[in-house]
């Protein structure tokens, strides 16, 4: 018997079905393809994104009165940093780190400074800054700084052969003071001020209307050696010692036999040495601290 496989109206319903399935698979592999294709082309762009900005150096050229600064930076280690002027010898460093800094000093007329930046993978990485000097102003002020100890008084010139702006002086590390240049004398500035007892460091900073600037450090010592003072009273020996800063150190030795102190500033000490019979023999030393020295040596005769 022939068994006959009925299709009705639905004959053609089988290759159109094939079709839809083809279909299917055919825009599932094109999405997937397209979402491959998206995170590859991402892992690309961020790769590249990456190694863009890994190891671009960062550098600063600043003058500094007649020299140029050089700063770079970098986010690996700087193997060596090369430079030159114009056309000429060339300078290397190996800082092997990631910050280097160089002063070098400017040439007298206009001028090229040229700046290589080698990494530790041996990338190069070139910059270059023209300098115009000619007719620019980069000497620096002048500063000046005496003292009269016997009125106890400094005096501080700044001056300039263009024209000066301003200085700033302070003790130690007090408080800044600021003394601009006056129409009267554009080249020069003169301040007198009080000496500081003791040992005082004075900073001066001069700065000319071009900004070039000067520092000068000086320490001062304002001091008299101190002062001793021996009176025999009953048997005694009252010692006196004075000093206007202040008694550091006092070594006493009677009739062979020493003693000594340290003391913390003290303007006035008292002591009271007692004498033997006969003759005596005292030594006192005195430092004060400014580590001047004051020493006498006297001799004493004790009758009961």
């Amino acid at each position: 018997m022939n068994q006959i496989l009925y299709v009705g109206e639905n004959k053609g319903n089988g290759p159109k079905a094939i079709k839809s399935i083809v279909k299917f698979f055919a825009i599932v592999i094109i999405v997937f393809g397209i979402i491959l294709m998206g995170k590859g082309s991402y892992a690309i762009y961020k790769n590249i994104e990456i190694n863009s900005g890994d190891n671009i150096p960062v550098v600063y050229m600043d003058r500094v009165n007649n020299t140029v600064v050089i700063k770079a930076e970098d986010n690996i280690e700087i193997s060596k940093l090369i430079y030159s002027w114009n056309k000429g010898e060339e300078t290397i460093l190996l800082p092997n780190s990631k910050k280097v800094e160089e002063v070098v000093l400017l040439p007298n007329e206009n001028s090229v400074l040229n700046v290589t930046i080698v990494d530790t993978k041996g990338k190069e990485t070139k910059f270059m800054q023209e300098w115009n000097i000619e007719g620019t102003d980069i000497r620096k002020p002048e500063i000046e700084i005496t003292t009269d100890e016997d009125i106890r008084k400094i005096t501080i010139i700044a001056r300039d052969e263009t024209e000066i702006n301003y200085l700033i002086y302070k003790w130690n590390e007090e408080e800044e003071i600021k003394i601009n240049a006056t129409e009267n004398d554009k080249l020069k500035i003169q301040e007198t001020i009080d000496m500081i007892l003791g040992e005082n460091k004075l900073t001066v900073k001069a700065v000319d209307k071009n900004g070039n600037t000067e520092t000068l450090e000086k320490t001062i010592i304002i001091s008299s050696k101190p002062v001793i003072a021996i009176k025999q009273s009953n048997g005694k020996l009252a010692v006196t010692i004075n000093d206007e800063v202040g008694i550091k150190k006092v070594t006493l030795n009677i009739n062979g036999q020493t003693y000594g102190g340290n003391y913390s500033g003290k303007k006035q000490l008292k002591l009271n040495v007692p004498l033997k019979k006969g003759n005596n023999t005292i030594s006192i030393t005195a430092i004060n601290e400014s580590d001047l020295e004051q020493k006498v040596v006297r001799e004493f005769t004790y009758k009961q």
